[in-house]
């Protein structure tokens, strides 16, 4: 009697889905360059604290990555906005192609001036994003999903009440927070002004940014 072989029934297909995230990779590139564009715009930064003297290294100037920008500063990575701002730091859209700015390497470092906080922010998000970048070899998607225009930027709020920063994907912000000096003066801080965390806040916020 002839035996009857029977085939192994086929193992399933496994369906496989591409995460949004990959089309959100791709949509993430920096705006076309014009080749007579200078390669970096040099701002003056904090490098520690406003209490660290400039002739002891607490000023510089950095070569943050050129892009064309709206106020804000708006660029084609990060939403910086002054929204929040106290009424002591008079704080407005930062414009950062005026003509006097770039050839001043932008404002002059000053906890008293509120624009210069936007700066500060711009200019310390967008060195951290060139590192991982360069790093990476890459763009470097946001985990936040696009806004209602379709862009995909950061949005960074430089004016939120509180001692801390902090990084927030639901939201698709990060936030550096504001308070009023004590009434004991520190090193060279002013009673009852407004302070801000340390630039190194930006960085380690950043960090978490795609996660």
């Amino acid at each position: 009697m002839a035996r009857t072989r029977t085939t192994p029934a086929a193992s399933p297909v496994e369906l496989y889905q591409i995460s949004d995230r990959v089309s959100r990779q791709a949509r993430v590139r920096q705006a076309g360059v014009d080749p007579r564009a200078p390669i970096h715009r040099p701002l003056r930064i904090y490098t520690l604290d406003p209490s660290v003297s400039a002739r002891l290294g607490g000023v510089a100037t950095v070569q943050v990555p050129y892009e064309k920008l709206e106020s804000g500063p708006l660029g084609a990575l990060f939403d910086v906005r002054c929204d929040g701002a106290p009424k002591e730091l008079r704080a407005e859209a930062l414009n950062l192609d005026d003509p006097h700015l770039l050839l001043s390497s932008g404002l002059s470092p000053s906890p008293a001036a509120g624009q210069f906080h936007l700066q500060m922010v711009y200019a310390v998000a967008s060195l951290t994003y060139a590192v991982f970048k360069r790093a990476l070899g890459r763009e470097i998607a946001w985990a936040t999903p696009p806004g209602p225009d379709g862009s995909h930027r950061l949005v960074i709020r430089a004016f939120v009440p509180g001692a801390n920063a902090g990084y927030s994907r639901e939201a698709g912000d990060l936030s550096f927070g504001y308070f009023k000096a004590g009434r004991r003066a520190a090193g060279f801080t002013v009673r009852g002004a407004s302070s801000a965390p340390p630039s190194a806040t930006t960085s380690s916020s950043m960090r978490r940014r795609t996660r």
